[in-house]
């Protein structure tokens, strides 16, 4: 979990080596995050940047009822997607 105070944004985000993808480690970590970071934390909204092309991670952030708010470029050339979640919807999809 990340605070970045200029923007007012918490962020989400994991890695995990290649061996450990699609075993739901990722849905597994987010949802622990998702849950300390509302229920815990009390924030209101919780965001992930997710590149254009990490579909797992798409996958793991719509699987959890993130939407995309926004796509963008990091650092002006790579494509990535800007998913938010608020409180009220991670509390009506019972995580």
């Amino acid at each position: 979990m990340n605070y970045t105070q200029s923007k007012n944004i918490i962020e989400i985000g994991y890695k995990f080596l290649k061996e450990f993808w699609g075993q739901g480690y990722a849905t597994e970590s987010c949802k622990a995050l998702l849950d300390y970071g509302f229920n815990t934390r009390n924030f209101d909204s919780i965001a992930a940047h997710i590149a254009e092309e990490n579909i797992g991670s798409q996958i793991v952030a719509e699987r959890l009822g993130m939407q995309i708010h926004h796509r963008f470029l990091w650092e002006g050339v790579i494509p990535g997607r800007f998913y938010t979640m608020s409180k009220s919807t991670f509390q009506a999809n019972n995580l």
